[in-house]
């Protein structure tokens, strides 16, 4: 039998998670408290260019947000591929405007991953960021602005 109430006054503040909770274990119409509240963790940016201690291929983590600087040549991006939820997101920044003239280039991680339609994203226009969503099974999309 699943467990429909749960009372608040045993449980001790912070000891329930997100990451303890199963995927879409919690939905809009079950909560009906407005004790409850939800802070979003913010992220910080993180250095991924080409003139940092960074590898040439850098893997990510779901809700990365990436300063991709490629001034001293191009930059190898690759996208996670397990514990994927649909709303994961990870964004990229032309931090030092030259991705133009060197390229970084976003890898889907599985053959069986698509970005857009393909395994792979290339950043090849300076001054713009993107974005990337996981959507669906195996499908990120992206969004591009400058």
């Amino acid at each position: 039998m699943p467990l429909t109430v749960v009372k608040t006054a045993g449980i001790d503040s912070g000891s329930v998670t997100f990451a303890k909770m199963a995927n879409n274990a919690v939905h809009a119409n079950t909560i009906t408290s407005s004790a409850v509240t939800y802070t979003k963790e913010a992220r910080r940016w993180k250095d991924v260019s080409t003139n940092t201690s960074v590898s040439s291929t850098t893997t990510i983590s779901v809700g990365d947000k990436c300063l991709v600087g490629t001034a001293n040549g191009v930059v190898s991006i690759t996208l996670p591929i397990t514990s994927l939820s649909i709303g994961d997101e990870v964004e990229f920044l032309d931090s030092d405007g030259q991705w133009s003239g060197n390229n970084a280039t976003i890898h889907s991680g599985s053959s069986t991953i698509l970005i857009d339609s393909a395994n792979n994203f290339l950043c090849d226009t300076a001054n713009t960021s993107v974005r990337l969503v996981y959507v669906k099974a195996n499908q990120w999309k992206s969004q591009v602005w400058s």
